[in-house]
């Protein structure tokens, strides 16, 4: 995934421009561990072979659909309406296609991932393991300029394929990162509140 790599960027740069490590954690989001919970079912259904094809489909929409959520129940947090935005490009194009993300099989080949315990036979429709991918041409494939069709063309697991809605998601997140360790509570809390007057985040 592309954030692993976003998320220990933004914190050098973040600790490198003088943050602090503490108010990552002293930073109140709401609803936060319906995200656990939504990140622990989609790594269910990538990573547990065997599981039926439905009940994957239905754990990797619904953690989009909850983390989708969480993003707009946060809308004012620094990054949050950037994250709703990556989540919901992805959301667009994996419903689009049948709720897995479409990867052309070109792609597969330039980032090196076209092994048959990976892909299979690599024909259209087959789902690609320890994904949410889900192998189409991109002539099949709608809003293909959503899809995963991208590589960041680094060495071993860093070579991430992506879409446009991971990078902007990423971007999200980065943001948040950088904002949140830069900035004092007390002034985030004045920034987000209208009159002036502090307030602290807290789940509803």
């Amino acid at each position: 995934m592309l954030i692993l790599i976003g998320v220990p960027v933004a914190l050098a740069i973040g600790l490198l421009a003088g943050g602090r490590l503490d108010r990552l954690g002293a930073q109140r989001v709401a609803w936060w561990w319906i995200g656990l919970v939504a990140l622990a079912a989609q790594l269910a259904a990538v990573y547990f072979a065997g599981t039926p094809d439905r009940l994957d489909l239905a754990l990797i929409v619904g953690s989009h659909v909850a983390l989708a959520a969480i993003a707009l129940a946060n809308r004012r947090l620094p990054g949050a309406t950037i994250v709703l935005a990556g989540l919901l490009l992805n959301s667009a194009v994996m419903l689009a296609n049948g709720g897995l993300m479409p990867v052309a099989p070109e792609t597969l080949a330039r980032a090196g991932r076209f092994e048959p315990w990976k892909v299979g036979a690599g024909t259209p429709g087959s789902r690609v393991a320890s994904s949410k991918d889900v192998v189409l041409p991109a002539n099949q494939t709608r809003l293909e300029f959503l899809a995963d069709r991208y590589w960041t063309g680094l060495p071993g697991r860093l070579g991430f394929i992506f879409s446009v809605g991971d990078a902007v998601l990423t971007a999200g997140v980065f943001v948040f990162v950088i904002s949140t360790l830069t900035t004092a509570p007390d002034v985030r809390a004045r920034k987000e509140t209208p009159s002036g007057g502090s307030v602290r985040l807290a789940s509803p």
